[in-house]
């Protein structure tokens, strides 16, 4: 048998990160879970930071007050639906974008992420409260 002819062994490929498998359980969606917990308190807490002023009650939901007010010109039939809705999701769906983030980011930048989205909520809700 010639040598060009001969079958050449090739080195056996390393395993790079990406095409190892990854194990999904349902401890990734911790996040999640503790959104739907959190909810119904902070819903409650809300209720409570109001008797100490509005800035404390922006603070805990500001996406919530911000579609209260006369923001985007909804009807107020649909206002009132939408506002409870977001009170009630607010946290769980920073739950699932931190599933999210956690899959591409280091567990600081993921929750750098969240923290910036509720700060932006805060501040837009300051911005429209004092113009």
């Amino acid at each position: 048998m010639s040598p060009t002819n001969a079958k050449r062994k090739s080195a056996p490929k390393k395993r790079t990160a990406s095409r190892k498998k990854k194990s999904r359980s349902w401890w990734q969606w911790w996040p999640v879970l503790a959104g739907i917990v959190i909810a119904p308190f902070s819903v409650r807490g809300v209720d409570i930071l109001t008797l100490s002023g509005r800035w404390p009650a922006w603070l805990l939901m500001p996406w919530t007050f911000l579609l209260q007010g006369h923001t985007f010109h909804m009807p107020e039939v649909w206002a009132d639906h939408v506002v409870e809705g977001v009170m009630y999701a607010q946290f769980p769906v920073y739950g699932l974008l931190l599933v999210l983030l956690l899959r591409r980011f280091r567990t600081g930048t993921a929750i750098g992420v969240i923290l910036a989205i509720h700060l932006l909520g805060f501040a837009a809700q300051a911005a429209v409260a004092t113009s």
